[in-house]
């Protein structure tokens, strides 16, 4: 049996549509903070697939050529409303050598390589938190087993802007589709979608969207039961636009059974 993708929080009982998600249905969200210096940081989310790594976006854990790079990494687990962070969530200290980007990254103005845009990385965590998941709150989401097709749906939830400038601390979740590629609204952003690469999947809003601070953040849907990693949400069309881009996890699975670390399904 598959031991991740399952939450106390039952399919029937989930609050989905640009609203505050149920506690605890997204056991496997992860808040990141990358602090710059010791009181200035961004952040994002990622999701957990493993006692010791957690998956996000490579652009929330590093800086573009020129900038001082990040001093260290806040994760925490476990967290439904950032206001409780220091009472009820499970945080980690995590330093850049313990961060892992795929090869073909590179943060500068291209951002293509050989097809791809790599916009992935793996955070690997200082300690084992299989001790965590008995009550529900901790616990890893599934590899994908499927390829997503047009017009599937799937789940997107983070801490992330609601409207460009409301900054909500508590866990959202929406709904989003597939898109086609006949359909991709052109922008400054979605040229990425026209230019087909090989490990973005585009989607559209279906009751909510992505924005700012959502980056790394869970893409999924439910497989036979168990709730699966499908994307990690790279960028949007404009200020929280309705057209976003995902890197395809099921694209890089070869990659992150190699250098996960930890038991993973």
């Amino acid at each position: 049996m598959r031991q991740c993708g399952i939450s106390t929080v039952k399919q029937g009982e989930r609050i989905i549509g640009d609203s505050e998600a149920t506690p605890n249905a997204y056991p496997w969200a992860v808040f990141i903070a990358s602090f710059k210096n010791l009181e200035d940081f961004e952040y994002c989310g990622g999701t957990l697939i493993s006692p010791l790594t957690v998956i996000t976006a490579a652009h929330c854990i590093t800086r573009p050529p020129g900038n001082p790079g990040y001093i260290d990494f806040a994760v925490v687990l476990g967290c439904h409303d950032l206001s409780v962070l220091q009472s009820e969530c499970h945080q980690y200290w995590v330093m850049p050598e313990d961060t892992q980007f795929h090869p073909n990254w590179e943060y500068d103005g291209n951002m293509v390589y050989n097809g791809t845009m790599a916009d992935i990385a793996l955070i690997h965590l200082p300690e084992d938190v299989s001790h965590l998941y008995p009550d529900g709150k901790v616990y890893p989401a599934c590899l994908p087993s499927k390829v997503l097709m047009t017009n599937n749906t799937v789940e997107v939830v983070g801490w992330g802007l609601t409207d460009g400038t409301n900054n909500p601390h508590v866990l959202r979740a929406a709904f989003m589709r597939i898109q086609d590629s006949s359909e991709y609204v052109m922008s400054i952003m979605m040229i990425w979608c026209s230019l087909h690469l090989q490990d973005t999947v585009c989607v559209d809003a279906i009751d909510g969207r992505w924005c700012s601070g959502d980056s790394g953040g869970f893409v999924g849907s439910s497989h036979e039961g168990h709730y699966e990693v499908d994307g990690i949400v790279s960028f949007a069309a404009g200020n929280c636009g309705s057209n976003s881009g995902m890197m395809s996890t099921h694209y890089y699975n070869d990659w992150i059974h190699e250098n996960v670390r930890g038991t993973v399904y």
